[in-house]
Order: structure tokens, then C-alpha cells, then sequence
């Protein structure tokens, strides 16, 4: 909200539903959800194209495994790397308790081609990108604010 008052536009383009059935914790993806999945990311892009077109952004900024996939493969495609940076805000931990061998490849191949920057909300979650050869000068840890208080944390876990 005070990113769009401030007149940074936000633009949803609708990924999020056709990748979700490729979402797979601690199972095997069959080939038809592989199939599925880059029908899914395909489309994906054309729409992000056509965004990106549009409004000549100074930055991407991605919040999502989903989207950071579909950014990259963006600029990939259309060669918008370098004139146009992506920043990817990282909520993750690039490791296998999370994700399979091929998504961490994927991941950070993506990664390393394509985010001028990789925003890790934990040093722990940026340590697992640099375990993944994301290059630790392009990534920075920015920890996600949250107001302790209105929780009623105590001070003590406050600190923490």
C-alpha cells in the first residue's frame, strides 16, 4: 500500500494459479506436470512481456519462486537483462528440505543470469544461495519487518 501511494505500480499477471499445479513438497513431478509446468511459465512470460512493454519500468522486482522464474526467462528471451535489473525478494531456503536437486539447479542458473540482485530475508536464506553459487555480491539480507509489539513478543525474543 505505500509503495502504490507513492505511485509504484504492482501488476498481477496471473501466473500463480497454472504454476501451482507443478508445486510439488516432497514428491516426484511426473512429466506431464514438467509439461504443464512450462506451458504454465510460456504464458507466464508472453503476459509479463506485454506488461514490461507497456510500462517501461526502471526495475522488476519479483516476490515469488514463480515469479522469479518467469522474470528470468523474460529476460532470457527478450533480452531485457541489463536494461531493465530484476531484483528477486527471496522468502526461502534454497536447500533440500524444501526443494528438489533440480529446482535448486534451476534456481540458482536462473539466479545468476538474470537478478541484478537477490534480496534474502535471513542471512541463513542468503547462506543457501551463496551454498548454490549465487554470487554473495549480488545478494544482501533485508529481514522482513515485523512489529514484534503487536504481537506482544517480550523484549528479550525482541532482541533475538
Amino acid at each position: 500500500d505505500e509503495l502504490r501511494s507513492l505511485g509504484v505500480p504492482r501488476h498481477d499477471y496471473r501466473a500463480a494459479n497454472a504454476f501451482n499445479a507443478v508445486r510439488v513438497v516432497g514428491g516426484k513431478l511426473s512429466w506431464s506436470q514438467l509439461a504443464q509446468g512450462r506451458l504454465a511459465l510460456r504464458s507466464a512470460v508472453d503476459e509479463l512481456k506485454g506488461i514490461v512493454l507497456s510500462s517501461t519500468p526502471d526495475v522488476i522486482i519479483s516476490c515469488t519462486n514463480k515469479d522469479h522464474f518467469a522474470v528470468a526467462d523474460l529476460n532470457r528471451a527478450f533480452q531485457f537483462s541489463g536494461r531493465i535489473p530484476s531484483i528477486w525478494w527471496f522468502n526461502d531456503i534454497l536447500s533440500s528440505g524444501f526443494f528438489s536437486l533440480p529446482f535448486r539447479t534451476a534456481f540458482a542458473w536462473r539466479a545468476r543470469r538474470s537478478a541484478a540482485r537477490v534480496v534474502a530475508v535471513s542471512e541463513h536464506a542468503r547462506r543457501s544461495l551463496a551454498r548454490h553459487g549465487v554470487p554473495a555480491s549480488r545478494t544482501v539480507t533485508i529481514h522482513n519487518g515485523i512489529p514484534v509489539e503487536k504481537y506482544g513478543v517480550s523484549q528479550s525474543l525482541h532482541k533475538w
